[in-house]
């Protein structure tokens, strides 16, 4: 449980840096900027192509979301025992929705990822 919460912890901070601060990949210059209605704005959708052509941060943000969705998961199923709502009978019935629900929320951001970098969508 340490490694994963090592790496959530390592992928928030990568994110918070790729995205919100932009340090990597000159995402700060002119280059990504575009004028929308009279004001210069970042260009969101080219960092988005730009960062996921990188096949590091494709990895890495692939394995970092599936250690949390597992997180997820987990959460999902013990918030039924926390509200008291869960039984012996009931607890397969909310794990096995914990883990579609999960399933559901990575094969979503995996396929932002995987059609970029792998099938050069947006290129």
């Amino acid at each position: 449980m340490i490694w994963s919460g090592l790496t959530i912890l390592a992928f928030v901070v990568y994110h918070l840096l790729h995205y919100t601060v932009r340090v990597w990949h000159g995402f700060g210059t002119d280059a990504y900027k575009i004028d929308l209605h009279g004001e210069k704005v970042h260009n969101v959708y080219k960092m988005v192509i730009d960062g996921f052509s990188w096949a590091p941060a494709s990895i890495f943000y692939l394995i970092a979301m599936a250690l949390l969705c597992s997180h997820l998961s987990h959460g999902f199923s013990s918030l039924f025992q926390t509200l008291g709502i869960s039984t012996d009978k009931s607890e397969p019935l909310f794990k096995k929705a914990g883990y579609a629900f999960a399933g559901l929320i990575f094969a979503g951001n995996a396929a932002i990822v995987l059609s970029i970098w792998l099938f050069g969508y947006g290129r």
